[in-house]
């Protein structure tokens, strides 16, 4: 007969086990915890198969549950693994249902909402957003993920893989990004349809076959010396941002959005935090004597070199570029000067590559050398920073020395 009853439960306080019968015993550990044991044998075997709390399981249940259970003992099943294999298929189920209510689009937003933060640019969502709603979603924006299949991929990316290489490259990544993220979150399964490598790579042209990289149009290093003279000559703030960004080999939002904070003229030093680069790894630049120069002969108006027009905003970022046009050099770009310092490097001198590729922050594709080369190697980028500072120099000082001569 069962031994045990509301009252008798309530007043238990000492630890312990206590059996009420038929299997179904009171767990006691103190008076605050309480809870239901179902103890059995079962291939020789004792086991103890926990029901739950006795505060929020009342007695009556708890017989409930274990004559449930001794069904299953009589019928020679293991309590115990029938219950794992219950939560299992139930777990699955769940997972199936939240399967089929999640589409590649409400999963694209999802992801789009948890990276957009990491995004150092703002406009990168609003492009991968423009991306998907233009060639994805026309065709997949709707399917479930798990219904996305290689086939499907290839209907989505032909109309764009030959004519916008670039752009459709860019869409398959996306894609697998998103694809990948719906597999971490439970809302597909299996091989990711829209990965390169052995996969789509046997079904689409090679992107690198289709369409040669485009590079930014560089201006000769030849010309420089005299492009810089005509520079130099410019009053405007953007000159001086172009200029101070071909003396180190800058990008342009390195150049655009630089604080004085970052700078120790003491040191010829401006350290770029790991927040504004690409690699997102904190840089050191060596400044030249005549960067430092031109640095020194700014105005410091608020915390930016080159404040814009708005007050507490930087110059815009298409300042230089329009510079370049008003000077009729139209056929190159902001960008492009650093190809013509890596020229230079190369051409005319004896620093080596790996120098100038640190100078220009430039990530080792070597893992096995970047692991090695820890270093930054700045007192070697001084004498080359100075070096190609009096290389942009020199059409100013053969002026002055033909003026001297005659």
């Amino acid at each position: 007969m069962p031994s045990l009853s509301v009252n008798r439960i309530k007043s238990i306080n000492k630890a312990g086990l206590y059996a009420d019968g038929h299997n179904l015993y009171l767990k006691v550990k103190s008076k605050q915890s309480k809870s239901w044991v179902f103890r059995y044998m079962f291939n020789q075997r004792r086991h103890d198969m926990g029901l739950g709390s006795a505060e929020l399981l009342p007695l009556a249940d708890a017989r409930i549950i274990a004559s449930e259970q001794r069904r299953l003992l009589h019928n020679k099943i293991d309590p115990i693994e029938y219950r794992k294999e219950l939560s299992d298929k139930q777990r699955e189920q769940a997972l199936q249902k939240k399967r089929e209510g999640i589409t590649f689009e409400s999963c694209a937003n999802e992801y789009i909402q948890s990276k957009c933060k990491e995004w150092s640019n703002s406009k990168n969502k609003q492009q991968w957003e423009n991306t998907l709603n233009k060639y994805a979603y026309p065709y997949i924006g709707k399917h479930r993920l798990n219904d996305i299949d290689q086939d499907t991929l290839v209907e989505c990316l032909k109309p764009i893989w030959n004519k916008k290489t670039e752009t459709a490259t860019r869409v398959r990544q996306r894609i697998e990004s998103i694809i990948n993220f719906g597999k971490t979150k439970g809302y597909c399964s299996g091989d990711n349809p829209a990965s390169w490598r052995g996969g789509l790579e046997f079904l689409l042209p090679n992107p690198t076959k289709i369409k040669k990289v485009k590079h930014h149009p560089a201006l000769d290093y030849e010309l420089l010396p005299q492009f810089m003279a005509e520079l130099r000559a410019n009053p405007n703030l953007s000159a001086r941002a172009l200029e101070l960004l071909i003396l180190t080999a800058a990008r342009t939002n390195e150049i655009r959005c630089s604080t004085w904070s970052e700078l120790d003229l003491s040191k010829q030093m401006w350290i770029i935090p790991k927040e504004r680069m690409k690699a997102k790894n904190e840089h050191r630049v060596a400044l030249s004597g005549d960067a430092v120069a031109l640095i020194e002969r700014l105005h410091k108006l608020d915390n930016y070199l080159f404040s814009g027009s708005k007050k507490g905003k930087p110059i815009s970022n298409g300042a230089m570029s329009q510079l370049l046009k008003r000077m009729g050099y139209t056929n190159i770009t902001v960008h492009g000067f650093r190809s013509t310092f890596r020229d230079w490097v190369a051409e005319q001198t004896n620093f080596s590559g790996r120098l100038a590729e640190t100078a220009m922050a430039h990530k080792l594709q070597n893992e096995t050398e970047a692991a090695y080369q820890r270093r930054d190697m700045i007192q070697k980028r001084f004498e080359m920073m100075n070096a190609w500072a009096d290389y942009c120099d020199s059409h100013r000082q053969k002026v002055i020395k033909i003026t001297c001569n005659e």
